[in-house]
């Protein structure tokens, strides 16, 4: 049984609000995947022409990678994340609590004066760390399909609003590749050689299980089209999940070629899952 949408008078705040942001920022997560939501979100964003970024340590891609309004991943501390957010005086978080950190996390992920419209089907999510302007508690999909059909077609200044974010987001991404490109030409092994040479041999319908702590987000700017059905990551900071993770995607789908990609520690959390491996005969 799908939940119920949240309640059609929030919605109609949570537009009204959207609406009137002068530099609107979209976060999205898990929940937005679950949901099947990827298409509602990514009008949405469209419309408000905002800037997408995943919930930190996410366990998937809630909009294709290639997205032009596609941002990555939130890091997991709140120091890092709220110069992401600086600027923006209305943040739509759709799907996920906000947030999941990392340990420790001193200070405040959402920069002082941002307001915030938080929409989440678990309703212990909505308001437990961070006040929400407007909450919306209800279906995911259908949330972002109201606040969508709410908000209509895009204003002159929305639109010119998206082109601003679309042309910082392909200077960003051809930045980080210039970054791994003059890494990799060191003539040694380094990160980027490494993280290139594993984007290079992804292909499109390849499944990537992403457990590389450190070299992950080095990965993630140089990797090819990812979605949710071919990048999948540890939804959270306890190590050894990758490898008994690819076996088990490997099973479920053997036609399909999958790379595992995790540090040696964590490996070795998990490294009897080889055993499972060389005992189904997967290849």
């Amino acid at each position: 049984v799908d939940p119920p949408p949240p309640p059609a008078e929030a919605l109609d705040r949570a537009a009204e609000l959207l609406a009137g942001a002068r530099s609107p920022a979209v976060l999205a997560g898990d929940g937005v995947v679950h949901a099947g939501a990827a298409a509602a979100l990514a009008r949405v964003a469209e419309r408000l022409g905002a800037p997408v970024l995943g919930e930190p340590m996410a366990a998937s891609v809630p909009l294709a990678t290639d997205h032009p309004l596609w941002r990555g991943l939130l890091p997991p501390f709140a120091a890092q994340i709220a110069p992401l957010l600086a600027g923006h005086d209305v943040v739509l978080a759709a799907g996920m609590p906000v947030f999941r950190l990392f340990g420790d996390s001193p200070g405040t992920a959402l920069p002082e004066g941002a307001r915030l419209v938080h929409l989440e089907v678990d309703p212990h999510e909505v308001g437990k760390v961070h006040t929400p302007e407007v909450g919306l508690v209800g279906d995911v999909r259908a949330g972002l399909e109201g606040l969508a059909a709410r908000l209509g077609a895009p204003p002159a200044a929305a639109v010119e609003r998206r082109a601003r974010v679309v042309a910082a987001t392909a200077a960003s991404r051809r930045a980080a590749r210039a970054r791994q490109a003059r890494d990799a030409a060191a003539g040694h092994v380094t990160p980027g050689s490494f993280v290139r040479a594993v984007a290079g041999a992804l292909g499109p319908r390849d499944l990537l299980v992403d457990e590389a702590l450190t070299a992950g987000r080095g990965l993630r700017a140089v990797v090819s089209r990812r979605t949710s059905a071919t990048w999948l990551a540890p939804r959270g900071s306890a190590l050894g999940w990758g490898l008994p993770a690819a076996v088990g995607a490997k099973l479920a789908d053997p036609g399909r070629r999958g790379m595992a990609l995790q540090g040696d520690g964590s490996l070795l959390f998990g490294v009897s899952a080889l055993w499972s491996a060389a005992n189904q005969g997967l290849g």
